[in-house]
């Protein structure tokens, strides 16, 4: 047991330098600069273990308000012993597109014992970022203001089902409110529309309980 805990822990090691190593001349090779900001985020996530959401368009760090959505195909978890500088560099580079969208968050997490990368969406409503989280496959999205983690509804929970018909409850109500105090033309319209939208994903959460 001991001799078989060596090799795995000197296979660990071997991974981590190979890791490193990739990562290091891969960005020897680009022309592209890091921006100064992402350099202090990424020192001070790896000294305090603290994640950032960061705009490389505007700047924007860890915004206060809205939800941040994950999107989909480009959530990375950083390898056991990786440097996470050279890593989020790294991520930066190959995400550099996705990154160019100018609602586009490079997200930074630590879940306990990993750091994962991200690029996510900040959503100013918070139906709609339940329910890109739900598109997205996400088992969570950020509160902002809160500075903590709203779950998601995931297949067999039923306890998020009737969280989330309570979200929806009071989205509706929002609407009606708004609706019976719009005085634009056709604003009417608008609301009622989201409000049917509404209401349909409400009674087919409904009907699975």
């Amino acid at each position: 047991m001991e001799i078989f805990f060596k090799i795995n822990l000197v296979e660990s090691e071997i991974i981590t330098k190979i890791v490193n190593t990739l990562i290091t001349t891969d960005m020897n090779n680009t022309l592209m600069q890091t921006p100064r900001n992402l350099v202090a985020l990424l020192r001070n996530a790896e000294t305090n273990n603290e994640g950032f959401s960061y705009n490389i368009n505007n700047g924007d760090v860890n915004p206060d308000k809205g939800f941040m959505v994950s999107r989909v195909g480009h959530e990375e978890i950083v390898p056991q012993g990786a440097d996470l500088m050279a890593y989020g560099k790294h991520y930066f580079y190959r995400h550099a597109d996705a990154l160019a969208d100018g609602n586009a968050y490079m997200g930074c997490w630590y879940n306990g014992s990993q750091f994962v990368f991200d690029v996510s969406d900040n959503v100013q409503t918070k139906e709609v970022a339940i329910l890109l989280g739900e598109i997205n496959n996400q088992e969570a999205i950020w509160d902002c203001a809160s500075g903590s983690e709203y779950r998601l509804m995931r297949e067999g929970d039923d306890t998020n089902k009737y969280a989330m018909l309570d979200t929806l409850d009071v989205a509706i109500d929002e609407f009606k409110a708004l609706q019976s105090q719009s005085r634009i033309d056709g604003m009417d319209v608008y609301y009622a529309e989201h409000i049917e939208q509404l209401n349909q994903i409400a009674n087919l959460l409904k009907s699975q309980l």
